[in-house]
């Protein structure tokens, strides 16, 4: 069973990085999150995943560079969840959902409203964060899948 705390902690740790020094997630970065993401999917499933997302939020709440990081994480979680209902849906005919209501339309809306203006204060900001300069969430999703 994977220990929440040891492995947020060292997230954490390794993913933040104050807002004025960079306008991106650097490579490692992106390399900590694929493999906390991995570690924790391969250990816990998507449920430890979806735990592991929402209690960086909440222990972070007030850091804007540490909240970048779970983001980062969600997104990554987000997608695989999105990749792993097609191809199902391509095999079966039917979209199973969500692996776990962490993971719906309407949960992810909602942490949509709540952090994306808190951290960047825009959409348009998040993605250019996150997409401006190469395909960070994919680049970690590469990292998940090795």
């Amino acid at each position: 069973m994977v220990r929440f705390s040891t492995i947020a902690a060292t997230f954490l740790l390794l993913v933040s990085v104050p807002a004025y020094a960079q306008s991106y997630p650097t490579a490692h970065q992106i390399d900590v999150v694929g493999h906390t993401v991995g570690k924790i999917m391969h250990d816990s499933g998507m449920n430890g995943v979806s735990k592991f997302i929402s209690m960086c939020y909440i222990q972070d709440y007030n850091d804007k560079a540490k909240l970048r990081g779970c983001m980062l994480a969600d997104l990554v979680a987000h997608d695989l969840d999105a990749g792993m209902r097609m191809m199902f849906k391509s095999q079966t005919g039917n979209d199973p959902g969500p692996a776990t209501p962490f993971l719906s339309a309407s949960a992810w809306d909602t942490r949509v409203q709540i952090y994306v203006p808190r951290v960047f204060g825009t959409v348009d900001a998040a993605r250019d964060y996150f997409y401006g300069h190469g395909n960070s969430v994919t680049e970690a999703e590469n990292v998940v899948n090795q």
